[in-house]
């Protein structure tokens, strides 16, 4: 017998389908921002590299998962709002929030968090301590956000002159 549609779906968000992966070769990286207490979890780091992969459009599709995260750990702390977000915003498909695309806004999480922690793997290397690494990064992408925000004005003048 067939599966109906919310069968498939239930099913579709059981075991590993709500696990968000995590990339085996930042394991080091993960290990000493927790140790240094930069994050208090390996979502939190996640979370924050997500935003910083996304905010520098940097996305890094990957094979090999460390141990992945239960998707419960990131629904409970608050951060779904921020895995739809950038599906939604890098996609440009609204119906990527569609209960049965969850697979797909993991799938472009994980990535744009790879690249943020590749992005934060570069800066560790330059020697400074983990949490001004860190610091700097949200300084950065502050200054970054904004300069998106403001309007240009002079191509707004352009634009409506006749």
């Amino acid at each position: 017998m067939a599966k109906g549609k919310d069968e498939k779906v239930a099913t579709a968000n059981r075991g590993n389908l709500r696990r968000v992966r995590r990339p085996k070769d930042k394991d080091a990286l993960f290990l000493q921002l927790i140790q240094d207490n930069v994050f208090e979890t390996y979502a939190d780091l996640m979370t924050f590299a997500a935003t910083l992969g996304f905010l520098k459009d940097r996305r890094d599709s990957f094979d090999q998962s460390a141990e992945p995260i239960n998707w419960e750990v990131f629904s409970n702390a608050g951060y779904e709002s921020v895995v739809n977000a950038i599906a939604a915003t890098s996609s440009g498909d609204l119906e990527i929030l569609t209960s049965e695309r969850l697979p797909e806004r993991l799938a472009v999480f994980e990535e744009f968090a790879n690249g943020g922690l590749a992005e934060l793997e570069k800066e560790m290397r330059v020697g400074t301590n983990a949490l001004d690494v860190v610091r700097n990064l949200m300084m950065e992408a502050q200054i970054l956000a904004d300069e998106k925000k403001a309007p240009d004005i002079q191509k707004i003048a352009r634009d409506l002159s006749w």
